[in-house]
């Protein structure tokens, strides 16, 4: 009901978890005492809500590094569906002699990157190793991303001299 000498209202529609989706045209229809009638078609479309979520990225997401170096991959964030809070940080796989740490650790809601370092030891068995970093927040679950690490071993250096041996 529109009060006299009132010229709108606000018409809420709200659709429950088991309405169907697509889309609907409304016909809404206007009469009062003394006028006549009056029409309008309203499109209303329903979708499904979305979970939140998050998903991760590593740019780049393959690191090649020499045994005694580091290297680093930015770790992006997306988060959707409503989830807008901190997420934290963590990696796995990485093997013996590898440190890794991210900068900062727990990503605060503003944010969308942290920077990963790798830093291999002189030690670290050359090869190559698939670690996980692995963000979690409050409310979605966890998200995952591949990076690729290949440990080359440090060049040698060899020392020889002729003669080996001088007279004195």
């Amino acid at each position: 009901t529109i009060a006299a000498g009132s010229t709108s209202s606000t018409l809420t529609l709200v659709a429950d978890a088991s309405a169907a989706q697509g889309a609907a045209a409304l016909t809404i229809t206007a009469s009062g005492t003394g006028v006549n009638s009056q029409t309008a078609t309203v499109s209303l479309t329903v979708t499904a809500a979305t979970s939140p979520a998050l998903a991760l990225s590593a740019g780049p997401a393959a690191l090649s590094v020499t045994s005694g170096a580091s290297a680093t991959s930015t770790i992006s964030m997306t988060r959707t569906g409503g989830f807008a809070g901190d997420v934290s940080l963590a990696l796995t796989g990485a093997p013996a002699g590898v440190t890794a740490y991210f900068a900062p650790t727990t990503v605060l809601a503003a944010n969308s990157t942290s920077t990963l370092t790798i830093a291999v030891g002189a030690t670290t068995m050359p090869g190559v190793y698939n670690l996980s970093v692995t963000g979690t927040g409050t409310g979605v679950s966890p998200a995952t991303t591949a990076v690729t690490l290949t440990v080359n071993a440090a060049p040698t250096i060899t020392v020889s001299a002729a003669p080996t041996a001088l007279p004195l």
